[in-house]
């Protein structure tokens, strides 16, 4: 005797994401973040209106040089405004993308953002009996990249992906 089994379907749909703006806070003005680099850790912050943004400054994944960039300051697919908050920026994902836009809307990047830059115009203050060794103060610096990262170096640098 053959036994009835029910049919088994499955339903399935590409995930289909139009162009979208990748919209946050490049760098948060006034955040401390704990750095460690050549074996010294300190912690530093941006002050408000410190950064300095040139038409050559592209968005990237990761800090690592090469590759394609996604958004360029100069092909206007990359723009910075200053805010109390912070460096606020909107990017303009490429459509042939899909698949970064697919991994921040489902949160498997989670919009952290950071930061590369050069120039720099600091104050630093020792502190005596500290795990850092000094607070650093960044008022001048110019902005070479933003990048798409894992893991943020300030908590505020964020970002999210709008429809």
């Amino acid at each position: 005797m053959l036994e009835w089994m029910p049919m088994l379907e499955i339903r399935s749909a590409a995930v289909a994401l139009e162009s979208a703006d990748l919209v946050g806070v490049a760098v948060p003005y006034n955040e401390w973040a704990e750095i460690r680099e050549r074996g010294v850790s300190f912690r530093e912050r941006f002050l408000p209106e410190s950064v300095e943004v040139r038409d050559d400054v592209t968005l990237r994944i990761g800090h690592g040089a090469g590759g394609v960039p996604l958004a360029r300051v100069g092909a206007a697919t990359l723009s910075f405004t200053q805010s109390q908050e912070g460096l606020l920026f909107r990017a303009s994902l490429p459509e042939s993308r899909a698949d970064l836009r697919e991994a921040l809307a489902r949160r498997d990047l989670d919009g952290s953002v950071s930061i590369g830059f050069r120039d720099v115009r600091d104050t630093k203050r020792i502190v005596p009996r500290s795990k850092v060794a000094y607070l650093r103060d960044i008022s001048s610096a110019v902005l070479d990249h933003l990048s798409i990262v894992e893991r943020p170096a300030y908590a505020g640098a964020t970002a999210e992906l709008l429809p």
